[in-house]
């Protein structure tokens, strides 16, 4: 610490006065952003609606996928009880089919 050199006070005026015109250059710039209103807050809101506004529509797209998705499931799940149902039937045809004719016999031997 010794070795340092003294700052006289001329210089360390020079110095305040140097800090205190960055200072009020700073402050006036941002008075000029605080005059226009935005501070660059207009930029980022139009942004954000941009945004909201796509994934408003990514939301819809992915709502219409999924009912078709459901639509189709329901479609399939329609088909197989169709063929569930013509499945018993037939096999109820058969069995009486055959059956019908057995017990008319069965029963006239009385």
């Amino acid at each position: 610490m010794a070795d340092e050199e003294w700052v006289t006070r001329r210089e360390l005026d020079l110095l305040k006065a140097a800090a205190d015109a960055k200072h009020a250059e700073q402050d006036t710039r941002l008075t000029l952003l605080d005059q226009g209103g935005s501070r660059g807050v207009i930029g980022l809101t139009v942004q954000m609606q941009d945004l909201t506004k796509e994934v408003t529509r990514l939301r819809a797209d992915m709502d219409h996928r999924f009912d078709a998705h459901d639509q189709q499931h329901e479609k399939e799940e329609a088909k197989r009880v169709t063929s569930r149902r013509w499945l018993v039937g037939s096999i109820i045809a058969a069995v009486a089919s055959v059956d019908g004719p057995l017990v008319t016999l069965l029963l006239s031997r009385r």
